[in-house]
């Protein structure tokens, strides 16, 4: 017999449920980076080189991070890295969009992702050690 998800999502303790609407949360804000490109190049006037650079600069701070976020989690917990990297990236993304200026904007992108991929680094851990 089949169970309906909320049912499913129900019988979870509640760690597990904030660990999935985090990263139910984490994944959506991946979803900035096509808007991302659209807004450089119709808002900031970019040429296509120029959004593509921006967006080679979100990549390379999503690669780093990924090691960055393991050290953090390992060295002051997962729970805080896991909070600072969501709360930082949600964060970073809204002073994004207030950028007057792409100067302002250009250091942001690398900034954004990578903060926000710190969390899968702090979350992927087997154990409960460090939560």
């Amino acid at each position: 017999m089949l169970v309906s998800p909320s049912t499913l999502l129900r019988r979870l303790p509640p760690a597990v449920r904030l660990l999935i609407a985090g990263a139910l949360v984490n994944r959506i804000g991946g979803f900035i980076v096509p808007y991302l490109a659209i807004v450089l190049r119709r808002e900031f006037r970019l040429s296509p080189s120029e959004v593509g650079l921006l967006l080679t600069g979100y990549g390379a701070g999503s690669l780093v991070s990924v090691l960055v976020g393991g050290v953090v989690a390992d060295r002051l917990g997962r729970r805080l890295a896991m909070m600072a990297s969501l709360f930082g990236g949600g964060g970073l993304a809204c002073l994004m969009g207030l950028a007057p200026s792409i100067r302002v904007s250009a250091c942001a992108p690398p900034s954004t992702s990578a903060s926000r991929s710190e969390w899968p680094s702090a979350a992927s851990s087997p154990t409960g050690a460090g939560a």
